[in-house]
């Protein structure tokens, strides 16, 4: 051994040996990667707590690590650098650093030590060593900026590495959640969708703790929560208990942010925790849900969740602090969904049983009294009376809130109730009756009554309030408004203004929202008076807008969408400017861009919009890592730029494929880019795409879509267009219909009428082929002279004569012949003249597209 590797071994000896002790007493923390949603007894073994590294930066055994593993990379005397020495200091490196998670400041000589030992193909790291690597590097502080192609990297490794499915589906979680602290959600949701489809394990365990990646803010969102049960549908994952008390425990945190995607929420619960008969959510999540359900109006979900509490009301916890508020809520919400009388009396009972009652507690009491008597029918309220009088002679005074909650349970005896609070107990309306009495109106369909009393509540002075039952009046209100056929845009917004500054962040609720945008925009086609009402529902300025994910917001974005692909070519530029705005307040899904794209290429004639398009799914995949446009989208819009001769289109879109990595240049992008440059009759570029063609493999290479473009592109020379017939066979292929018609055009544009006559009638001979009317009309139509198209039709009428009939009461056939050459010109000049004006009359004209 050489004296400066002695002398380098020994040093590394007595250093393991004077940091042993430390090390003992420094305890490594073997915590979990995964952040539970809420702290737990027994922590998941996933879990990994992300501390600082900038304050350990002075801490001696990791400075000493690091200088062993720099001088570890070191060749001496100019022996190569032993590499398992280099992993030896790497592994030290990692058990002296805080967490097993290497501090940012170390990261460029772990980065050296890794390219030394995955430079060869050996390995020198085990797999649970590469395993460790990945963890220390992936588990960096979230406030340090990392190397993320080495992340990446040290990734694929420990993928290579994985010797189970586990340690695999352990190295997505923890890139997930380096992802998810680096703030990189497109990424985090991008490895998702790959990775999974290679597991075949996938199960409610990995499901559960990718909620638990979620499960952290700015990321708990209810999109990105339907995001992972997508996921699971997908992959058909079975849930099990343990996933559904994880889904309840994360719901239930959104619960308590803003949410007002309740209807979508609903159906979450319905679809991955109500799926199962077996299992019982704790009492808080009941609680949301059934809350959830009020509000949304959902009573069919609630009375069914409210019968299994009935069934089971003997086990509920009310808890020590307040047993008055939790049976004051369980009698309260089952009158609110119109449980039965059985249900209600179940939680009545033991809120009856309770001393020292408080208002709230008698509030409850008398409205449940008015509930019995409307039931009965019974208009005395002689109960109600007792306990109003009962009430005060403790001390408690009914107010409004008391004449609110006796109102809404009364409906047959509602003008009983009125009478008593108002004339004998003279307790003034609320608020809330009015919205009572709005909701009355508006379930009679009553809109103009409805609006009417909302208008006089301001009049006496209501304070209207972000609540539920105000809201809920006001939002059916505009709704209802809304669809009236008489309602004009600025009368809607004028209802609009009165109820902004009453709502959530001014915002008017979903629903309502979506029957503004179905008046104002479908049936006004008001467009800037929409922009402005969508502007302030998300935003006030252009730079700050608040985007909607259409997941949870479908309505008013079909509304947009709808309203785009409704338009006709006149309306073109109007569609683009509403596709504008649908990107501006909508994240819009990659699903929608293909068909947009289509929309613009084909249905409007605007090939220059379509390219916008495509340059937005490729900044959305540059900047966001969204996915990539595809091979179909690409093929497609040549295609379609071939058809306008797009020039400035087809040359911008070649640009693109000759950068892009994203998707696959195969035969079907190589045959319409050939296409589009044969219509702009660029000879270079065709030979280019031939050229790629050929160095395909036989069966990925040349189709005959290949034959047909090179034909077109040799329409003028008959020569060339043999050779390409001729050698039709070297590439395995049989002419098919297509092939024979372009190349009987071919022979007509040429001169060789007699020829293409004579090739279609020997076709089925030839090829097995039949003509078809099609290219019967094509043989005629390219015909130039009088005497061979009186050949080709009495040819027809014989041997096709229902093919021929067909076209000529189709108006399929055109009379176009040459003009009689009076000058003496050039006949060569004259064919492709008159072929060029057959080309135009067959396609209908062909209109260019320079714009951009």
């Amino acid at each position: 051994m050489p004296k400066n590797a002695l002398l380098r071994s020994a040093r590394q000896v007595a250093i393991s040996r004077v940091f042993a002790t430390s090390r003992a007493s420094h305890v490594v923390s073997h915590a979990p990667i995964l952040a539970s949603v809420r702290p737990r007894s027994n922590p998941a073994p996933y879990r990994r707590n992300f501390s600082s590294s900038r304050a350990l930066r002075n801490d001696y055994g990791l400075d000493t690590a690091e200088r062993s593993l720099k001088e570890s990379l070191v060749p001496f005397n100019g022996a190569p650098v032993d590499r398992k020495v280099v992993r030896d200091q790497l592994m030290e490196l990692i058990s002296v650093s805080p967490g097993q998670v290497f501090p940012i400041s170390v990261i460029p000589v772990v980065k050296s030590a890794y390219y030394e030992l995955f430079r060869e193909n050996e390995r020198v790291l085990s797999a649970g060593d590469t395993k460790t690597l990945f963890g220390a590097v992936a588990g960096n502080n979230p406030e340090d900026v990392q190397d993320l192609p080495f992340v990446l990297a040290v990734y694929h490794q420990a993928e290579q590495a994985a010797e189970t499915n586990r340690d695999s589906r352990d190295n997505i979680l923890l890139l997930g959640k380096y992802f998810l602290f680096q703030d990189r959600l497109d990424n985090f949701w991008k490895l998702l969708e790959a990775q999974i489809k290679t597991h075949d394990d996938v199960d409610a365990g990995f499901v559960k703790q990718l909620l638990e990646l979620i499960s952290v803010d700015p990321h708990l969102t209810l999109g990105n929560v339907a995001r992972v049960l997508q996921l699971k549908t997908d992959n058909h994952v079975s849930s099990s208990d343990e996933l559904r008390n994880a889904l309840s425990a994360t719901l239930e945190q959104l619960y308590y942010k803003e949410n007002e995607g309740s209807e979508f929420f609903l159906s979450l619960v319905e679809n991955h925790i109500l799926d199962s008969k077996d299992f019982t959510p704790s009492d808080s999540v009941v609680a949301m849900i059934l809350n959830t359900c009020v509000n949304e109006g959902r009573e069919d979900l609630g009375q069914s969740v409210l019968r299994n509490v009935v069934s089971r009301v003997g086990n509920l916890s009310p808890g020590q602090e307040d047993p008055q508020n939790c049976w004051g809520f369980w009698s309260s919400v089952a009158m609110d969904l119109h449980g039965s009388k059985t249900d209600v009396k179940a939680f009545i009972s033991r809120l009856e049983a309770l001393p020292h009652r408080t208002k709230a507690t008698w509030d409850i009491l008398i409205r449940y009294a008015v509930f019995k008597a409307d039931l009965a029918g019974r208009n005395d309220l002689l109960q109600v009376r007792a306990l109003l009088a009962e009430m005060q002679k403790v001390g408690f005074e009914p107010d409004a809130e008391t004449y609110f909650d006796a109102y809404r349970s009364s409906k047959s005896i509602k003008p009983d109730v009125v009478h008593l609070f108002e004339a004998e107990l003279d307790i003034e309306k609320d608020t809330s009756i009015f919205a009572i009495e709005m909701d009355k109106a508006l379930k009679n369909h009553d809109t103009l009554e409805a609006l009417s009393i909302f208008y006089e509540s301001f009049e006496q002075g209501a304070q209207w309030e972000n609540k539920r039952l105000h809201m809920e009046a006001m939002t059916e209100l505009l709704i209802q408004y809304a669809g009236l056929n008489d309602t004009s845009v600025a009368d809607i917004l004028q209802l609009v203004q009165r109820i902004e500054p009453i709502c959530a962040q001014g915002r008017i609720p979903y629903s309502a929202e979506t029957a503004i945008a179905q008046n104002v925009l479908q049936r006004h086609s008001d467009t800037a008076n929409f922009y402005t009402f969508m502007n302030r529902q998300y935003g006030n300025t252009a730079d700050k807008v608040t985007k909607q994910d259409p997941q949870i917001r479908p309505h008013t974005y079909q509304v947009i969408h709808d309203y785009i692909y409704s338009c006709e070519s006149e309306r073109a530029d109007l569609a683009w400017e509403m596709y504008g705005l649908l990107h501006k307040f909508y994240v819009v899904p990659f699903a929608d861009y293909y068909k947009a794209i289509k929309f613009f290429a084909q249905d409007v004639k605007r090939q220059d919009y379509a390219l916008l398009t495509f340059q937005q799914i490729r900044k959305n995949h540059d900047l966001h890592g969204q996915p990539a446009a595809t091979s179909e989208m690409v093929a497609f819009l040549f295609h379609e730029f071939a058809k306008t001769k797009y020039k400035r289109g087809i040359k911008r879109l070649h640009e693109v494929v000759a950068l892009e990595t994203s998707f696959d240049v195969n035969r079907d992008v190589l045959n319409e880019m050939m296409a589009a440059y044969v219509s702009v009759e660029d000879l270079n570029r065709v030979q280019d795409c031939w050229a790629q063609l050929q160095q395909l493999p036989p069966s990925i290479g040349a189709n005959n879509r290949s034959v047909d473009v090179l034909l077109s592109y040799f329409k003028d020379n008959i020569h060339y267009t043999e050779r390409t017939w001729q050698g039709i066979p070297e590439f395995g292929l049989l002419p098919t219909l297509e092939n024979y018609e372009q190349y009987l055009i071919n022979n007509c544009r040429t001169g060789n009428y007699r020829r293409a006559l004579e090739i279609t009638k020997n076709m089925e001979i030839d090829s097995g082929l039949k003509p078809t009317a099609k290219i019967i009309a094509a043989v005629y139509n390219y015909t130039f002279t009088e005497q061979r198209k009186l050949e080709v039709e009495q040819w027809a009428e014989k041997a096709h004569p229902e093919m021929w009939l067909e076209l000529k009461e189709g108006d399929k056939l055109k009379s176009l012949c040459l003009p009689a050459n009076s000058d003496n010109d050039n006949v060569e000049s004259l064919l492709k003249q008159a072929s060029a004006d057959m080309d135009e009359e067959m396609s209908g004209g062909i209109v260019k597209v320079e714009s951009v």
